[in-house]
C-alpha cells in the first residue's frame, strides 16, 4: 500500500539521533493524514468484508452485550439513583426509583443530546434533590457537567464548561455547588457557583497549571478539601488543604509534599489518607487539622491490594490475597475484622461513593458472571443483593486453574489459566489468547468479558499472567516494573508466552496477545522483541512512540511510571523498548490489528497511526497489518451499542482467522454454565 512521501524528521537526545519517518501522521487535520487514514479504512473494510462469519459473530456478541445493565448506584434522600441500560437501548440513561425499587423514572436520556452522546452520574446531593451528571461526546475524557432537580425532573440552566472533571461538592444549604474543572487555563481553580447565577462563580483557590499538576476537590458534607498534585523529580507529590463551606473561610494546610501513592479523603469531619511510604501494602492514617497523625489503623495487614471506604465508624476494605477476593469490615473503635464477602472464583470491587450517605455498594464479577451489585448498610452492617445481571445464555462453561512460572531473572510469576469445559474437556495443545497489564499498580483480577467468553466458546484458552508493574504483590510489585525497571514487566509477559509453549498449552502460531492502553504498549513490545513467538496481536488505544509519548496530549504526568527522555539513562531505556522504534526492516511480524480513535487524549491515536505506517513499510511478512480507526472512539468505552457490537465482533473474527480457529459448532451452541 503506497504511503505519502514526507521527509523524516530527526531529533537529537543526549547525543543520539532519532529519526521519525512518520511524524506527519501526528497531525490529524492534515490532508496527507486524512488520505492515509482513508486508505487504511479501505483495507480494514476489505479484510472484514470478505469474512462470511462476521455477521454470525455480530449476532452472538449482540446477544452477549444486550443485557439489563445497572451501574453507579447511589442512595440519597430515600431514593436510589443509578445508570441503566435496558436491552435495545443504544446508551444507558440516568434513572431514579423509590426505596422499595418501584416507580422508576428516567431523569436523563442521552439521546436527547444526540446518538453520539453518553451520560454518567457525577454527584447526587445528600438530600437527593440535585443530580449532577456528565455529558460526553463519543469516547472523550472531557465532559460538560449539567444539573437536574430530581423531584421534578427539571433540567437546570447551570452548566460547568467542557473540561476534565476534578471534583464537585454540593453546598449543605442546597443553594449551589463547589467544583473543580480542568479547562486547560493558566491555573487550576476551585470555584463556588450559586444556582441560577449568571457568572461562573467565585474562585476559592487557584494554583499554577504546571504541566504535570492536578487540583482535585474533595468533601464530606462537613468540610471541603483541596488536593494539589504535581511532579517532583521521579515522584508525584501532593499538598492537602481543608476549609469549611463558609465562603469567607480560609484554607488550612494539613500536609505538604507527601509522596504518592498517598490518597487523602474526608469522612464525617475527619481527615484520613491511605499511605504506602512506610509499609509495602499501605496503611490507613488519620490526621488532626494541623497535620499531626492522630492514629494508625490496619498497619501492616498482609494483603496484596487494598481499597478503602469509610462510612461512619466502619472501615470497609477490598482485599486480594492468595487468589481470593474479599470485602472485610472493621470498626474504628476496635474489635475483630469481619469478613462480609469472599470468593476464590471472582473479584469484588467497592464502587465509588457519589453521595455522603450510609450506603455502600459492592460489585462482584467473574470470568463468566457479568456482575452482581450488593448493597451494604454501614449503620447496621447488613448486606443484601441489590442487582444481579443474568446472562446464562451468553457465557461459556469454564475451568480456572492457577500456576507459576519463572521469568527471565528467575522471579516466580503467578498465572491464571481459563479453559472452556465445552466438548470433551481436553487440555491438549490449541489456540490461546493472553493479556496482562503490568503498570500503575493495577492488579489483574477476574473480570467479565464478552470478547473472552466468545473466544472460550471457540475452544481458545485464556491466560492472564500477573506480571510485575501491577499491584498483586503490593507496592513493591509495582515498583519492580516501573520506570527504569519497566523491562521486568515485558520480560515477565514474554516468559509467560514461552512457558505456555513449553507446557504444550499452545504454539506460537496459535498464540494471540491483546491489550489496551498500557497493556497495548505491553503487547506491542512483546511483538517487536519476539515476533516469532506470536500468531496475532490486538493492540487497542496504545502508547507506542515512547520517545515522544510525554509530548502528546496529556501523558506528561506518566513520567512517574515510564520515565522521561529529559534524563539520559531513562531516554536510553525508553528508546530500547519503544515499539515504534524497534520495528526493523526485513522482519516478518505477526498479524496485528491496531485500534484507535480521534477522541483519545490519554494515548494519542498518532501512536497507532505511526506504528501501522512503520510496520507497513518494513515488514516482510504476508500477515495483515490493520488499523481500525474511528473518529468518535476515545479511551473510554462509551461508543453507541451497535458500534461496540461491531468492534468486539471484529476482534473475535480477527483472532479466529489469524490463529486458525475453526470452532466446533457444538461448542458454540452449548452456552450453559455449571
Amino acid at each position: 500500500m503506497p504511503l505519502v512521501l514526507v521527509a523524516a524528521e530527526t531529533e537529537v537526545y543526549h547525543g543520539v539521533s532519532v529519526e521519525d519517518h512518520f511524524r506527519w501522521l501526528e497531525d490529524r487535520n492534515s490532508e496527507p493524514t486524512s488520505q492515509w487514514l482513508a486508505a487504511q479504512a479501505k483495507a480494514v473494510e476489505a479484510y472484514f468484508g470478505s469474512d462470511d462469519q462476521l455477521t454470525s459473530a455480530q449476532d452472538e456478541i449482540r446477544s452477549g452485550l444486550d443485557l439489563d445493565i445497572v451501574d453507579q448506584p447511589v442512595f440519597a434522600g430515600g431514593r436510589y439513583f443509578y445508570r441503566r441500560r435496558l436491552p435495545g437501548d443504544p446508551q444507558p440513561s440516568i434513572c431514579v426509583c423509590d426505596a422499595d425499587r418501584s416507580h422508576e423514572q428516567v431523569l436523563i436520556n442521552p439521546l436527547a443530546a444526540g446518538s453520539e452522546y453518553s451520560v454518567s452520574l457525577c454527584r447526587v446531593s445528600d438530600d437527593g434533590r440535585f443530580v449532577a451528571y456528565e455529558l460526553r461526546h463519543g469516547g472523550e475524557d472531557r465532559s460538560t457537567i449539567r444539573f437536574v432537580e430530581a423531584p421534578s425532573g427539571l433540567s437546570l440552566p447551570d452548566t460547568i464548561p467542557h473540561g476534565r472533571h476534578r471534583g464537585l461538592v454540593f453546598s449543605p444549604d442546597g443553594d449551589g455547588y463547589y467544583y473543580c474543572q480542568d479547562v486547560d487555563a493558566e491555573e487550576r481553580r476551585i470555584q463556588y457557583h450559586a444556582f441560577g447565577e449568571a457568572s461562573e462563580g467565585q474562585t476559592l483557590l487557584a494554583v499554577p497549571a504546571e504541566e504535570n499538576s492536578r487540583l482535585i476537590l474533595i468533601g464530606d458534607g462537613v468540610r471541603l478539601g483541596a488536593v494539589w498534585m504535581r511532579g517532583a523529580g521521579e515522584a508525584m507529590i501532593l499538598d492537602l488543604w481543608i476549609r469549611s463551606f463558609d465562603l469567607e473561610d480560609q484554607w488550612a494546610l494539613v500536609c505538604s509534599r507527601r509522596k504518592t501513592p498517598f490518597c487523602p479523603f474526608l469522612s464525617d469531619g475527619r481527615i484520613f489518607a491511605t499511605d504506602y511510604s512506610r509499609v509495602p501494602n499501605g496503611e490507613l492514617l488519620q490526621f488532626e487539622d494541623g497535620g499531626v497523625e492522630r492514629a494508625v489503623m490496619l498497619k501492616g495487614a498482609t494483603v496484596s491490594a487494598r481499597r478503602f471506604a469509610l462510612l461512619g465508624r466502619r472501615v470497609f476494605l477490598q482485599t486480594n490475597q492468595n487468589g481470593s477476593s474479599q470485602v472485610d469490615c472493621w470498626s474504628l473503635g476496635g474489635g475483630a475484622m469481619q469478613n462480609i464477602l469472599s470468593s476464590s472464583e471472582g473479584s469484588f470491587r467497592l464502587l465509588p461513593r457519589l453521595s455522603n450517605t450510609a450506603k455502600l455498594f459492592v460489585k462482584y464479577e467473574s470470568f463468566v458472571d457479568p456482575g452482581t451489585i450488593y448493597e451494604v448498610d454501614a449503620e447496621s452492617g447488613t448486606m443484601a443483593r441489590w442487582h444481579p445481571i443474568n446472562t446464562a445464555s451468553s457465557s461459556a462453561r469454564i475451568a480456572v486453574s492457577r500456576s507459576t512460572y519463572a521469568s527471565k531473572d528467575g522471579t516466580e510469576i503467578a498465572i491464571t489459566i481459563v479453559r472452556s469445559r465445552n466438548g470433551d474437556g481436553s487440555s491438549s495443545t490449541g489456540p490461546c489468547i493472553m493479556t496482562s497489564y503490568g503498570g500503575f499498580g493495577v492488579s489483574m483480577q477476574p473480570r467479565y468479558s464478552v470478547f473472552v467468553n466468545a473466544m472460550l466458546r471457540r475452544g481458545a484458552t485464556f491466560v492472564m499472567p500477573h506480571i510485575r508493574g501491577g499491584g498483586e504483590g503490593g507496592s513493591s510489585w509495582h515498583e519492580a516494573g516501573r520506570r527504569r525497571l519497566k523491562r521486568n514487566a515485558f520480560d515477565d509477559f514474554i516468559a509467560a508466552a514461552e512457558w505456555l509453549c513449553q507446557q504444550a498449552i499452545t504454539t506460537p502460531r496459535q498464540l494471540g496477545i491483546f491489550g489496551g492502553s498500557n497493556s497495548g504498549l505491553l503487547v506491542a513490545v512483546a511483538m517487536t522483541q519476539r515476533p516469532e513467538l506470536f500468531g496475532a496481536v490486538l493492540c487497542i488505544a496504545p502508547l507506542l512512540d515512547m520517545v515522544r509519548y510525554e509530548k502528546l496530549d496529556h501523558a506528561a504526568p506518566w513520567v512517574v511510571e515510564y520515565g522521561t527522555v529529559d534524563e539520559e539513562e531513562e531516554f536510553l531505556h525508553l528508546l530500547s523498548y519503544s515499539p515504534y522504534h524497534q520495528v526493523h526492516a526485513g522482519t516478518s511480524y505477526p498479524a496485528i490489528l491496531l485500534v484507535a480513535g480521534d477522541r483519545d487524549e490519554r494515548c494519542n491515536p498518532a501512536h497507532a497511526r505511526k506504528m501501522a505506517a512503520q510496520l507497513l513499510e518494513v515488514s516482510t511478512g504476508t500477515r495483515p497489518i490493520l488499523l481500525d480507526h474511528d473518529s468518535l472512539r476515545g479511551h473510554r468505552p462509551t461508543l453507541p451499542f451497535e458500534s461496540r457490537v461491531e468492534a468486539v465482533a471484529r476482534r473475535v473474527r480477527f483472532f479466529c482467522r489469524e490463529l486458525e480457529i475453526t470452532p466446533n459448532p457444538g461448542a458454540l451452541n452449548d452456552q450453559s454454565r455449571d
